[in-house]
């Protein structure tokens, strides 16, 4: 009976030791963290209509309100690596998040999806006036994170979407209806 009580007496203070060892290192790995700021936004060109007012400046540079954007860490390849969460802007454009020195990736979420689903959301339009690129096009954007970045010293990131005429920021994407008068 003795026995038993020590062997479970040693059972719990092993538990606690290892809760504490966790606490621990979770806190020192949030000691590391920086708060980092990220302002997206995208910038929209003149694509017609009215001629735009002598005080106007294009593109236009406006908040990208919720962009949501999966980070992760690069490997040594260049390669994504670790996720470090997801960060949705809000009205001004703006997220926060807390994360490690390092080098960075950052990925619509879309681009996550095997390759056949990226391709069926992203050619999700089906109008006569528009059309898209070749198969490479897609894998080539499939391919490529939306943006890369590395936290050191700098810990504030300003990233643009440069959108297109009727298209957004779509590269694989054609339009070829009418023009605006």
């Amino acid at each position: 009976m003795l026995k038993k009580e020590i062997s479970m007496g040693f059972r719990l203070v092993l538990i606690g030791c290892l809760i504490l060892t966790a606490c621990v290192s979770t806190r020192n790995k949030e000691k590391n963290a920086l708060d980092v700021n990220f302002e997206i936004a995208e910038a929209n060109p003149h694509c017609g209509g009215a001629a735009p007012m002598p005080d106007d400046i294009y593109p236009m540079i406006e908040p990208y309100v919720g962009c949501e954007l999966m980070i992760y860490s690069v490997n040594e390849d260049n390669q994504r690596g670790k996720s470090f969460g997801t960060i949705t802007t809000l009205t001004d454009g703006k997220a926060t998040t807390k994360l490690p020195k390092g080098k960075y990736q950052m990925w619509k979420p879309s681009k996550l999806l095997p390759f056949s689903e990226f391709i069926a959301k992203e050619k999700s339009v089906n109008n006569s006036f528009y059309g898209y690129k070749n198969e490479a096009c897609f894998q080539e954007w499939y391919e490529t994170p939306d943006f890369v970045f590395e936290v050191g010293e700098e810990s504030n990131f300003k990233f643009v979407y440069h959108n297109r005429c009727f298209t957004s920021h779509h590269p694989c994407m054609l339009y070829t209806g009418p023009l605006p008068p």
